[in-house]
């Protein structure tokens, strides 16, 4: 009987042999491998405190390293840097390696950086990652030096450099204002649930709700609204961020915008994160079938979080109009209530009591009836009235009532309310105030019985939509 022919193996193996070189499997210990530092030209540094990394660790602590390390003759990571991490992450005592037949230092030039790239084609990268790959390809140094650049590189002598000399020291809280610092932070306990909050929200409520003394010393240092006491909060207040005793984040400051990228490390991350959150939030319509449709509009900033805290539980929309409404903020309002094709508009307006939180009120409804045409339209107050500030107790704002004799909005307010009429702010209102009278207003002009259906019906969809996600990201895990 003939002996079975030797199969020869195939050009692509032969290919492989060649160029990986391996000996045998061994067993070493992760912590006696070398990191190659040109794996961190390709490649984000491996760090034991990446998430990646702890997952990976957590995977091979309870399962062990499948695909064994590749390393150089001399013990350099060739293929494998997450791996070894992650098993020191995980404490593992050994870790599979297979040695190349060349120690680092046998690589001549890029010899060795190219091999890099080789060993690592398989693996899931960042996009760049890959482009760093192609750029080693062309060029390393240049690439590489091209890579830690700027994009839009800036002359350093066409910059002018801020005076640093100096340095700023503030004023130390004395003993003296404890009975204040006390209010400030029971204010912000009281709303915990709309974090952050500014400065002049916490002038009203220390104003009309506590009224500590500014001055432990002086009997007449009573907190009240003016400008005396909210000057002397405002310099507190920052001063008890620069001591620590109240977190930085806790006060906002509306009228400085900022814009911030959401960035991720790399496309893994960015993937992990948008799975993570794939049809998680849905909001069903609980409106679609009034026969009105509503638009919430608020004069300050302040008050719109909480406003919107009861707004969304009916899926009503707010504005904030920070003053006088402009033209565009009513174009997107008077083109929300048109794409719903319902009959009627009902407007629904918190603002001051006051000679310009009237006008602005007005202002908003008249001009969305006659310039942008919406006849049928109903507006109300949702805050402050003038029955609300009676009930209420009158408050002047930081800036003053304002009712001078020659301010035609002035004017129109005395002839309605009479010439002791008194203004009231809207930010004074307490949250639970604020929050009773906006969801009275919703009530008011909306059917229950059709609202409580649409609720019930959103119960029975949000078990049909986490039915559905389940079934996505299933049939998602096994396309990948």
């Amino acid at each position: 009987m003939k002996a079975p022919k030797k199969r020869k193996p195939s050009a692509s193996r032969k290919r492989s042999e060649a160029k990986v070189g391996l000996e045998r499997l061994r067993h070493v210990a992760p912590e006696s491998l070398r990191p190659s530092p040109e794996n961190d030209r390709l490649y984000r540094p491996v760090l034991p405190t990446d998430k990646a990394v702890i997952e990976l660790a957590d995977s091979v602590r309870e399962n062990g390293v499948f695909e064994p390390i590749v390393a150089t003759a001399d013990g350099f990571i060739v293929s494998g840097h997450r791996r070894r991490v992650a098993a020191m992450v995980a404490g593992l005592a050994t870790v599979p390696v297979r040695y190349l037949d060349k120690r680092r230092g046998e690589y001549l030039g890029e010899e060795f950086v190219a091999l890099l790239r080789e060993h690592n084609r398989h693996r899931v990268k960042s996009v760049s990652e890959a482009i760093r790959e192609s750029i080693v390809d062309a060029d390393p140094e240049a690439a590489y030096i091209d890579l830690l650049g700027h994009r839009d590189h800036v002359e350093e002598d066409l910059l002018t450099a801020v005076n640093l000399s100096g340095s700023i020291q503030r004023k130390r809280i004395s003993g003296a204002k404890s009975a204040m610092v006390a209010a400030i932070l029971k204010v912000i306990e009281e709303h915990r649930a709309y974090l952050p909050i500014n400065d002049r929200k916490i002038h009203y409520e220390l104003a009309q709700h506590h009224r500590p003394l500014r001055h432990t010393a002086k009997p007449d240092s009573q907190y009240a609204a003016d400008q005396r006491s909210y000057r002397d909060l405002c310099d507190l207040l920052t001063r008890m961020r620069a001591e620590g005793i109240i977190p930085h984040h806790l006060i906002s400051d509306e009228t400085r915008p900022e814009k911030v990228w959401r960035c991720w490390p790399n496309v893994e991350a960015f993937l992990r994160d948008e799975v993570s959150e794939f049809a998680r939030v849905f909001w069903r319509d609980l409106v679609q079938t009034q026969e009105v449709h509503v638009e919430v509009a608020v004069e300050k900033n302040t008050a719109v979080k909480i406003i919107e805290s009861v707004a969304m539980r009916y899926t009503i929309p707010v504005t904030s109009l920070r003053g006088m409404p402009s033209m565009p903020t009513k174009h997107r309002i008077a083109e929300r209530f048109k794409a719903t094709g319902k009959s009627r508009l009902v407007l629904l307006l918190a603002t001051d009591f006051d000679p310009t939180g009237e006008a602005i009120a007005e202002n908003l409804a008249k001009s969305l009836r006659d310039e942008f045409d919406i006849e049928n339209l109903l507006a109300y107050k949702i805050a402050v009235t003038p029955d609300q500030a009676a009930d209420l107790g009158a408050l002047e704002s930081v800036e003053g009532i304002n009712l001078k004799a020659g301010d035609s909005k002035a004017k129109r307010f005395r002839e309605r309310h009479g010439e002791d009429v008194v203004a009231y702010e809207l930010e004074a209102l307490s949250v639970a105030d604020l929050q009773r009278l906006t969801a009275e207003a919703i009530d008011a002009v909306l059917d229950t019985n059709l609202l409580n259906a649409e609720r019930e019906q959103e119960k029975l969809d949000a078990a049909e939509v986490a039915k559905a996600r389940q079934r996505l990201l299933l049939a998602m895990s096994e396309e990948a």
